[in-house]
């Protein structure tokens, strides 16, 4: 089975989070990325997601709730916390 993304960044709106969003979605070189952030506020995600250059997919993913995080990592090769 094929992973939908290669990457999810997941706590992609907190402080750390977002440097390696913006680093990673901010190089040609990864064009061929197929990335991800995700998180728990939709509208933050979002936001995050328009200031990048290129532009993620976004999944909601609560830590609180394991099928939320479930259902992230069975579209990813690699999940990165922050």
């Amino acid at each position: 089975m094929q992973s939908k993304f290669d990457l999810v960044i997941f706590g992609a709106t907190g402080f750390t989070g977002q440097l390696a969003t913006h680093y990673l979605l901010s190089h040609k070189v990864n064009n061929d990325l197929r990335i991800a952030i995700a998180g728990r506020d939709v509208q933050k995600l979002n936001a995050l997601k328009e200031s990048c250059t290129l532009k993620p997919a976004v999944i909601i993913a609560d830590s609180t709730d394991p099928e939320t995080i479930e259902a992230m990592v069975k579209q990813a090769k690699v999940v990165v916390s922050f």
